[in-house]
């Protein structure tokens, strides 16, 4: 497994928790378009970064590829992980929706 595989699915485990603390508690809508675009901005930029460090061409299709593979990853942190532990909801309560959160 390539480094740029790696650091993919890292940050792929961390972006539901990201994508709670920026959205509203009420804004489920958000929540995905949110998701898809953070899980897309990772996987291009984890490619320009590849391609910086490497000295290789950037790879459109290899950046679609880290973009999918983020998202998999994502949701599966989120549902076996997150979601089962209470942090996707401490997530979601805090920051941006903390006042509008209902207890």
């Amino acid at each position: 497994m390539t480094t740029q595989a790696l650091l993919t699915m890292a940050i792929g485990v961390v972006i539901p928790l990201a994508n709670g603390l920026l959205t509203k508690y009420e804004a489920r809508k958000a929540r995905v378009y949110l998701q898809l675009v953070l899980n897309a901005a990772n996987g291009f930029v984890v490619e320009w970064l590849n391609a910086l460090t490497t000295g290789t061409d950037y790879n459109v299709r290899e950046a679609l590829v880290n973009s999918l593979l983020s998202l998999v990853v994502a949701i599966a942190s989120q549902a076996g992980v997150w979601a089962p532990l209470g942090a996707s909801d401490a997530a979601k309560r805090s920051l941006v929706g903390a006042g509008s959160a209902r207890n």
